[in-house]
């Protein structure tokens, strides 16, 4: 009776212990996944704020690059307009000239 009583006890502690290193080994494995899923969460946050800052430099780029594109067309609209206004003071100074030229004169008589 004294060895089955102590097998029993023997089975009941071996029982007790597999439960609690099955436990053990559960709550392990659930903290390695939560590790790992947090490790993904933080490559995915990684990731999309690389996005972001990539799209923000390519808008930025794109942005500065058109300021100076519109900024050389207004140069270039204003040394047009400097340059035809040139040209018209000459073709103005020219039809003076040519104004007073005997040949050009028109006698209506």
């Amino acid at each position: 009776m004294e060895y089955a009583l102590l097998g029993k006890l023997v089975v009941e502690a071996v029982a007790a212990t597999a439960v609690l290193v099955a436990a053990l080994l559960f709550l392990r494995d659930r903290r390695s996944a939560r590790a790992v899923e947090l490790r993904d969460r933080a490559a995915e946050r990684s990731s999309f704020f690389h996005l972001v800052e990539n799209g923000l430099a390519h808008n930025t780029a794109a942005v500065d690059a058109n300021t100076r594109e519109q900024s050389d067309a207004v140069a270039a609209a204003h040394a047009s307009a400097e340059a035809l206004g040139r040209l018209a003071t000459s073709l103005d100074t020219l039809a003076d000239r040519l104004a007073t030229r005997p040949c050009l004169r028109e006698d209506r008589e």
